[in-house]
């Protein structure tokens, strides 16, 4: 199979291009619609493809030999035969046992809790209110990790055949809903752009304490759907007196009104923002947005 490398400058080109197509042809729906907030005419299909020439352009920019401006051949298959040459689970055990034997510091009162056999970012701890023992653990590619056992061992518990990307977890604060929690998928580090290895599935939830989760059908997106608002979930809270759901999604503020049956927008920030959002014991909130073409600020 003959694999066409598109160079940097056909990359650019080809962005611009698809840009003004999104003006002139861009509509954007939001809101409540039947429980869906996507865009229509195309928008997210255009965007879509911008954000894969950008990834690709910047992948080929991070991969190639610097002498041939080449993606080396073979490389994946290179990576894949190293990887398999480091000794799961020793490093990060050979580095406690070193810890535990040099001499004691200012912080010698922090344990490693693991897991050992896995390298990737942790972004979300959470513990579980009703029971200290029970800690949440989530990765942007690993996906959420469950210890009933104050971290002594952890189960993988995220859906199967979803994007791994956790960003946001929370507990239903209420007396008699403590077992209720919301998961948050997609993420956004360091400024970066939407791209597919960032976008998630939308939200899930969970009635047992976190040890099952469910796609909420209004934001799930299954790896052939097209993007939405809920490609990335900055946070959540949910009202302590009335129970609405709020989400910092990608391009505003969300809220459920029915336990996340359907959503509507209350504020709007633009596209590619970045929206965090917090609530008082009695139901204030507030929301911050950073790089917002339609808002920013305090709110």
């Amino acid at each position: 199979m003959k694999v066409t490398i598109i160079k940097p400058k056909q990359i650019i080109w080809i962005y611009f291009i698809l840009f003004g197509v999104n003006l002139i042809k861009g509509q954007t729906i939001k809101g409540n619609h039947s429980g869906q907030i996507f865009e229509s005419n195309q928008t997210k299909e255009i965007k879509a493809k911008n954000y894969f020439l950008m990834e690709q352009s910047f992948e080929f920019e991070r991969t190639k030999d610097p002498k041939t401006n080449k993606i080396p051949e073979g490389i994946r298959e290179a990576e894949v035969r190293f990887s398999k040459t480091i000794p799961k689970g020793s490093f990060s055990k050979s580095n406690i046992q070193t810890s535990q034997n040099a001499k004691p510091s200012k912080y010698y009162y922090w344990k490693n809790r693991g897991p050992y056999n896995l390298g990737d970012e942790t972004v979300i701890l959470a513990i579980d209110n009703s029971n200290e023992n029970v800690i949440f653990a989530g990765g942007n590619h690993s996906g959420l990790w469950r210890s009933k056992n104050g971290g002594k061992s952890w189960r993988n518990v995220f859906p199967r055949k979803t994007s791994p990307n956790v960003s946001s977890l929370l507990q239903d604060p209420r007396s008699g809903k403590q077992h209720i929690w919301y998961m948050g998928t997609g993420l956004k580090l360091n400024g970066s752009s939407l791209s597919p290895e960032n976008i998630g599935s939308g939200l899930f939830k969970s009635y047992n304490g976190g040890k099952s989760w469910f796609p909420i059908s209004p934001t799930f997106l299954s790896p052939s759907s097209k993007t939405s608002a809920f490609d990335v979930i900055n946070n959540m809270v949910i009202h302590p007196i009335n129970g609405d759901l709020y989400v910092a999604a990608y391009d505003g503020i969300y809220r459920s009104k029915d336990n996340g049956r359907s959503f509507e927008q209350v504020l709007e920030s633009g596209d590619n923002s970045f929206t965090r959002i917090a609530i008082t014991s009695k139901g204030k909130l507030y929301v911050s947005i950073a790089r917002g073409d339609v808002a920013k600020g305090y709110y």
